[in-house]
């Protein structure tokens, strides 16, 4: 079966410099978030490496190695850099119960007070 459509002709207008204005400054925020994390400590450097190591390892070994809540800001945080010295990560059913499992609560509704993770 064959289906013909007509043709359709629009015009987009160009995208000025201003539109892209609310991303850089979201992304901007996100970098002075993700940049006070407390991620000039030895300790915090220690475990991104630590990490980015397991990671390159794959999903088992990444497990392993999220015991303690400085390693789930460690790993917020590689997840928020680019992949330059580990594999990407693929955040995963396991490893978001693992965090849950290690710092519970991962975050709070302010609205209604309560525990909740996005998707469970």
């Amino acid at each position: 079966m064959t289906l013909k459509l007509r043709f359709i002709e629009f015009t987009l207008p160009d995208w000025s410099d201003k539109a892209f204005n609310g991303i850089r400054e979201a992304e901007k925020k996100l970098t002075d978030i993700a940049g006070s994390a407390g991620k000039g400590s030895t300790r915090f450097q220690d475990t991104c490496s630590r990490l980015g190591r397991a990671a390159n390892q794959g999903e088992s070994a990444l497990l392993a190695n999220i015991n303690e809540p400085i390693e789930i800001r460690a790993l917020t945080y590689i997840l928020s850099v680019p992949a330059e010295k580990h594999t990407a990560i693929m955040l995963t059913e396991k490893i978001i119960k693992r965090m849950g499992e290690i710092k519970s609560p991962m975050s709070r509704d302010p609205v209604n007070n309560s525990v909740y993770l996005p998707g469970y």
